[in-house]
């Protein structure tokens, strides 16, 4: 089946409250897919000693690659199986999948915290391994050639001919997925104008001139969830974002997301997560060296 990435089209922000995005536009099999490529954050260490570091589950893949000839790269667990990191390789490691790893001393480590997702603003990996690798040498030099810049929209191209690779075996997958929520094209447009916390059933049933239960049945006959769950994911990932990623406080997050009192925000995150929003930030933001006695949790 024939592939092409049709363009490339970025939007720049500051990165504090709001992630740099590329639409990414391929045809595949006839179809035309647009996936959002978000960057979160960046940059470029120089590990001048060994170090080890556990990683709680983040809500959004980070893309690593080890910069120059002799960089010794990294030893990473994931899933119960231990991985090799080397220079060759550029690799992406899925969200949602906590991970061990052991930065080795004189590696060059460079990175970015980003997300890629179909209009369904599903991750296009939710399925995929908690590991991927792919070895091109040319987006290899790319990034290097980014990063060194310090640029984020360099870095944003960059990172975009990585996960134009990393995406190519999922494009018939999310063609299928695409073609399932067609029908609800209308919700889907009400959903991207609308902040997450404001979403209802009703509105959305009102777009569709369908009512709440007749719309709820459709959807969850023809994707195979409850509306009301998709919604939920929707609000609680990108509530998990700006958590992790954002500079801003509690208060300015419950804004974001478009609640009118903070305490909304509290109650919903911890009926759905268990936690408050600062435990959240809390277990995400503390970071150290792990040991076998005390592990402790890398900042992301």
């Amino acid at each position: 089946m024939e592939t092409v990435l049709v363009s490339r089209a970025v939007e720049q922000h500051d990165l504090d409250s709001v992630p740099n995005r590329t639409r990414l536009e391929f045809t595949h099999a006839g179809t035309r897919l647009v996936l959002n490529l978000d960057l979160f954050n960046f940059g470029c260490d120089l590990r001048e000693e060994e170090r080890h570091y556990r990683h709680l589950s983040p809500p959004f893949c980070r893309l690593f690659h080890f910069a120059g000839a002799v960089s010794p790269g990294a030893e990473i667990i994931i899933g119960g199986a231990v991985h090799r990191l080397d220079t060759a390789g550029i690799y992406l490691l899925n969200a949602e999948h906590s991970f061990d790893v052991r930065y080795f001393a004189g590696s060059k480590l460079c990175y970015a915290h980003l997300r890629l997702a179909d209009h369904t603003r599903s991750s296009v990996f939710h399925d995929a391994p908690g590991l991927l690798r792919i070895e091109q040498p040319v987006i290899s030099a790319y990034l290097e050639h980014a990063w060194e810049t310090g640029m984020p929209l360099a870095i944003q191209s960059a990172a975009a001919a990585a996960m134009s690779e990393f995406v190519a075996p999922h494009l018939e997958r999310l063609r299928e997925r695409s073609e399932l929520f067609s029908r609800f094209a209308p919700v889907l447009a009400a959903i991207d104008r609308t902040p997450p916390a404001r979403l209802r059933v009703s509105e959305l049933a009102d777009v569709m001139q369908m009512t709440p239960f007749a719309l709820s049945k459709s959807f969850r006959r023809k994707i195979g969830m409850p509306l009301k769950e998709y919604l939920n994911t929707i609000y609680l990932d990108r509530a998990r974002e700006l958590l992790t990623c954002s500079g801003g406080t509690v208060e300015d997050v419950a804004v974001l997301l478009g609640h009118s009192d903070v305490h909304y925000f509290y109650h919903a995150f911890r009926r759905l997560t268990g936690l408050s929003p600062g435990e959240y930030r809390a277990e995400r933001m503390n970071f150290g060296t792990k040991t076998d006695e005390s592990p402790e949790i890398a900042r992301i």
